[in-house]
């Protein structure tokens, strides 16, 4: 039982004395040994941002140029009738005059054409210190060239013959009267504006109304005659 005893309490200082010198081990391997906590690096990767651009598209819109047609060699032809203011000289007068023509457009631009012009006047003034009186009568035969700056706006000039017939007459009994008759040479020029109906189609002419200035004058002798009127009249060219 003594023996059994003393086991027993040698037991118990064994394992204290083993548990006293695991705590000194204990102790001195952690005092040896630096604990630490190291913390970990976050890694944020950004998304990459896409950004699609619209397509523009910008439609250009079609440029539609309508090309003049070109109308060749065809037939023209008018007529007017005017009035206006006839001289000759010291003898001032009014005058009427009337014309017709026909030939051909050459081209929009160019024509050529024969036209017969009939002014009369009649006239009244001083000449030679007499009153003087008379009316005059002249048929203008002559080829004229014309140039259209537009369908609008057109001038025309050319020489012709002039047939001349006229009567002179002084004092105020009209006792003292000179007639003649003759051929003369005499130039045309006319300045138009055409207020055009149509304008339009390869073969479709040209024609409107005729508003213009005409001239007309003719060397008859030692004298000029000279005719300026105003005219109307309807042209197809």
């Amino acid at each position: 039982m003594k023996n059994r005893t003393s086991s027993l309490v040698l037991a118990c200082a064994a394992a204290s004395a083993l548990a006293l010198h695991a705590d000194d081990a204990s102790a001195q391997f952690y005092g040896g040994v630096q604990v630490g906590v190291q913390a970990q690096p976050t890694y944020v990767q950004q998304q990459p941002t896409y950004v699609q651009q619209q397509p523009q598209y910008v439609q250009q819109q079609p440029q539609y140029v309508q090309q003049r047609p070109v109308r060749m060699g065809r037939l023209r032809y008018g007529f007017d009738l005017g009035a206006g203011y006839m001289f000759a000289g010291g003898l001032r007068g009014a005058s009427i005059v009337g014309s017709f023509r026909l030939g051909g457009q050459l081209n929009d631009q160019l024509a050529i054409y024969y036209q017969g012009t009939l002014p009369i006047g009649f006239a009244a003034g001083t000449l030679g210190g007499v009153e003087t009186s008379g009316a005059t009568v002249v048929y203008g035969s002559g080829l004229m060239g014309e140039w259209h700056f537009s369908d609008l706006f057109s001038a025309a000039i050319g020489p012709s013959v002039d047939y001349a017939a006229g009567e002179i007459c002084s004092g105020s009994a009209r006792l003292n009267c000179v007639g003649g008759v003759g051929a003369y040479f005499g130039i045309q020029a006319r300045l138009n504006l055409t207020l055009v109906a149509a304008s339009s189609g390869q073969d479709t002419r040209r024609y409107g109304f005729r508003i213009g200035v005409s001239s007309h004058t003719s060397f008859i002798g030692s004298g000029v005659f000279q005719f300026l009127d105003l005219h109307l009249g309807y042209e197809w060219f």
